[in-house]
């Protein structure tokens, strides 16, 4: 029912309120059931652009493994708002499965708007929970650094960085300290990583808080970062 509601909307508004429904109903559905099934059954023949747009994001959001192929193959089609929901779908997927796809379309795709979309998603994924070494995460957000062209993403990478405890994550993010653009993000990233890491190398740590509290104009930022240092001297 909400699915024909979904093919008779007439606004942007309405479809985007029956794309939440249709997730909100998907998490209802009990184990052995598949809520992906039942929107892949109808997908195909639908003709309507955007009212298929909305389903390939539903797809999405649920992220059942069934639905993965068929995403991948709305990345190519010809309908370009197909495609951007394609990107958008994999964007919000509940693990890091599209991470490679999402890094192709930032690396290769000519399509600007594209390349931005796929890079933010990508980096969402990164921060996803996964089973890979932590400093292979480090190595991923430093591929979507350098594919980064504008400073929205490289505070997203930023703050991603901040959330791997290693300290090779936090020697990275003592690194754009000397960007000015990147700076306030560097040092908030810098101070969350030195209380989870510090302790392993207490001596660069604290020369690092130190000079944090020399030349940040953020007062909390100084404030905590002088509590660390006392705290790592006693």
């Amino acid at each position: 029912e909400i699915l024909d509601l979904l093919k008779n909307a007439s606004s942007k508004s309405d479809r985007t309120r029956l794309e939440r429904t249709l997730v909100a109903v998907a998490a209802k559905f009990q184990e052995k059931e598949s809520p992906s099934e039942v929107i892949l059954s109808e997908i195909t023949d639908i003709k309507d652009s955007e009212t298929k747009s909305s389903l390939i994001k539903v797809l999405g959001v649920i992220g059942e493994p069934q639905a993965l192929p068929v995403l991948q193959t709305y990345l190519t089609d010809e309908d370009a708002g197909i495609r951007i929901a394609a990107i958008y779908a994999m964007s919000d997927y509940p693990t890091p499965e599209p991470l490679d796809d999402l890094f192709e379309i930032a690396r290769s795709s000519t399509d600007e708007v594209h390349r931005i979309l796929a890079l933010r998603g990508y980096i969402r994924l990164l921060g996803l929970e996964s089973d890979r070494p932590q400093d292979t995460t480090v190595e991923l957000y430093l591929n979507a650094m350098e594919l980064a062209e504008n400073i929205q993403e490289k505070r997203m990478v930023l703050s991603g960085l901040s959330k791997v405890y290693t300290i090779r994550s936090f020697e990275t993010v003592v690194t754009y300290l000397d960007d000015s653009a990147l700076r306030p993000e560097a040092e908030v990233a810098a101070l969350e990583l030195a209380k989870k890491v510090g302790w392993r190398d207490p001596v660069k740590t604290k020369a690092v808080l130190r000079d944090l509290i020399d030349s940040t104009e953020n007062e909390q930022l100084k404030i905590e970062a002088r509590e660390l240092v006392i705290k790592m001297s006693r």
